[in-house]
């Protein structure tokens, strides 16, 4: 039904669906839209500013005062895109490490103004591990984001409207806000018209799919795309949904530019912009192709074994972390029906240098338990790609235990297309 409509039909389909529409195309659009029984749309229709200013005045941050967000995914993405353009005033908890959250918490700063956690169940593993760190070594209180407070909204479209996302924008922009809210909402409807009208042109045949960013799109907005595109699209049509040139090499089968940004308007107002049209796209192109774009199913594998995982687990093979890259790449090459690996280290202390150091075609090397949660969902549904898990190389935190326990429960959820590596001798 989605796929031949017209774009403007299609985009009306998707405001009707918001509206409460469930026969028909809007019927469709909410369907596939839908997570936990409630369609996520609230991505769509930005709300006016008196309703902003109300659930800001609801987490006031003092004037010149700190930030610090804790969650994963898409909520902590975008609050990365956001401290890109000018946000020394706010600070992004995401991964399970102790080292970070000392420095974040009780660093030369000071303690923050304001820690939220976000969480739609408020079960999130990592995010309760460190909203109660933060509690209970440091004695800062948290205040949660959680089930109404993120009605319509879903992680992986969570910038640009999103009250987390606005949060950490008012923070940044500070009294600009407004005005660059307003700049937003006027260009919005072009956007989404920009969104129905490409998405006609996505391919139905398996293949490879490039949103490309522009070309100063810092780490933070392309961790925000790439899950968007990966775990939204990922893993169920057969098509590889990628972000940018730098992840995955190889021709593309369809290159989509996003819209780039004009200089004259505020950095906030720009980024807004990207991360609208981004997710209009990749709705519009999940409706067509008849994908539900507003879950990513996958990721259950692996937290269904999260409580019998054992960061001490008999099938880790130790290897010195100099040797972690060869004795990867030596695996994939002997694993018959691999094509291409993944190798995610759970180590804050060694992602950077193997990233650093990986070499061979087809090899993409990302921190977790960050990839989890934008790239998992995609290469759970692709049988040919291997994943290479590097466990934390210390045990003397219970953070770092629990970051063991979310990298054994991974490596067992793709086995046998999976290799768990223990760093030994000197890893740090």
């Amino acid at each position: 039904m989605l796929s031949e409509l017209a774009p403007d039909a299609l985009l009306a389909a998707f405001r009707d669906a918001v509206a409460g529409g469930r026969g028909g195309a809007a019927g469709a659009v909410a369907r596939l839209a839908t997570e936990g029984g409630e369609p996520r749309l609230g991505w769509l229709e930005p709300p006016g500013w008196a309703n902003v200013a109300d659930l800001l005045a609801e987490y006031p941050v003092p004037a010149g005062g700190r930030l610090v967000l804790i969650g994963t995914g898409g909520w902590a993405f975008g609050a990365h895109a956001v401290r890109e353009v000018g946000g020394a005033r706010l600070d992004v908890l995401d991964v399970l490490d102790p080292d970070a959250l000392r420095r974040t918490i009780a660093g030369p700063d000071g303690p923050p103004d304001l820690v939220v956690a976000v969480s739609e169940s408020g079960t999130t593993v990592e995010t309760r591990l460190l909203a109660e760190a933060v509690r209970d070594r440091y004695g800062v209180d948290v205040r949660w984001l959680t089930g109404p407070r993120l009605t319509g909204q879903v992680a992986l479209f969570a910038a640009p409207l999103s009250t987390p996302f606005l949060l950490c924008s008012s923070v940044v922009a500070g009294d600009g806000f407004r005005a660059a809210y307003d700049d937003f909402v006027r260009g919005a409807p072009a956007l989404a018209k920009w969104a129905a009208a490409t998405s006609a042109a996505a391919p139905e045949l398996p293949g490879r799919v490039v949103l490309r960013p522009p070309g100063d799109a810092g780490p933070g907005l392309r961790l925000y795309l790439t899950q968007l595109a990966r775990q939204a699209l990922g893993g169920r049509s057969g098509t590889w949904y990628d972000v940018g040139a730098e992840i995955g090499d190889g021709p593309a089968d369809w290159v989509v530019d996003l819209p780039a940004g004009s200089p004259s308007v505020h950095p906030v107002t720009v980024l807004m912009r990207q991360c609208y049209a981004a997710d209009a796209l990749v709705a519009c192109v999940g409706a067509r192709l008849g994908i539900r774009f507003a879950t990513h199913p996958a990721v259950s594998r692996y937290k269904r074994l999260l409580a019998e995982a054992d960061g001490d687990a008999a099938e880790a093979v130790a290897v010195p972390a100099a040797g972690i890259v060869p004795a990867a790449s030596d695996w994939l090459g002997a694993t018959p029906g691999l094509r291409a690996g993944h190798l995610v280290c759970y180590d804050s202390g060694l992602a950077g240098r193997l990233a650093a150091a990986h070499h061979g075609s087809g090899w993409e090397c990302h921190p977790g338990s960050t990839w989890n949660h934008h790239t998992y969902q995609a290469v759970a549904g692709h049988p040919d790609i291997g994943v290479a898990v590097v466990l934390p190389a210390r045990d003397d935190d219970a953070l770092l235990r629990a970051q063991a326990g979310i990298a054994v429960a991974t490596s067992r959820s793709l086995a046998p297309r999976s290799l768990l590596l223990r760093p030994v001798g000197g890893a740090r």
